[in-house]
């Protein structure tokens, strides 16, 4: 017979046999991993991107408490000067008592009135994560706030790497968890891998979605590109 097509013959029977065992190990594992990925991603606007440059800094709770005397104490400084003014004219009228106005009571009550369920309601986490472009990820690098994920086996991340990217291999996601499980959740976030076909990024993003993170951004050029355009 053909050697060539005795090759064939092997190299297909191989091949099923690896399909077999595949798809029976996706049917009774656990964790079947999805043999079309479903579209987990929408396009980031360049608005947004603008508006995460921008580093917006919150209010001190300093700042706050040094409102708060000035308004305790406006009533007071009215007292004294009242007192002053009828001290000059000679009168011995006691001033007047000031008391709190009874709509600060009225308005505490009211607030306790209010029932939970007329709350406003917490936004709703993301369903998808965003996919950006080369130059607005060097946009976004300009926030030191933004944190770089790459998703490639650690050999490759030792390699080369993107800024002051951390590594988990997506695979490994799981033991990865304490690493990140202290993060704010409206911490920014860009994760990546080679690009192309390379599709950890997206599991890796998809991932942090589900454990809450709500500005999850993929940079679908990857590694491969970005060394390309940043040598």
């Amino acid at each position: 017979m053909n050697k060539n097509l005795i090759l064939t013959r092997e190299s297909a029977i191989i091949l099923g046999a690896a399909l077999v065992l595949g798809l029976s190990y996706n049917a009774f594992s656990p964790k079947p991993l999805p043999l079309v990925r479903t579209e987990t991603t929408a396009v980031a606007s360049d608005s947004l991107i603008t508006a995460l440059t921008r580093a917006v800094p919150s209010a001190t709770p300093a700042a706050v408490l040094q409102e708060r005397p000035q308004t305790q104490n406006a009533v007071a400084d009215q007292q004294v000067q009242e007192k002053n003014t009828m001290s000059k004219q000679g009168t011995t009228k006691e001033p007047v008592k000031t008391t709190a106005p009874p709509a600060q009571a009225t308005t505490s009550q009211n607030q306790q009135e209010v029932p939970p369920q007329e709350q406003a309601p917490k936004p709703a986490t993301p369903a998808k994560a965003l996919e950006i472009r080369f130059d607005q990820v060097e946009k976004l690098l300009a926030n030191p706030e933004i944190m770089l994920i790459d998703a490639r086996p650690a050999r490759e991340f030792e390699a080369g790497r993107i800024g002051n990217a951390i590594n988990i291999y997506t695979p490994e996601f799981e033991q990865n968890i304490g690493r990140i499980i202290g993060i704010p959740r409206d911490k920014p976030i860009i994760a990546y891998c080679g690009g192309g076909a390379c599709e950890l990024s997206h599991e890796l993003a998809d991932n942090l979605i589900k454990m809450g993170f709500t500005r999850v951004f993929v940079y679908v050029g990857g590694w491969n590109e970005w060394k390309q355009k940043k040598p």
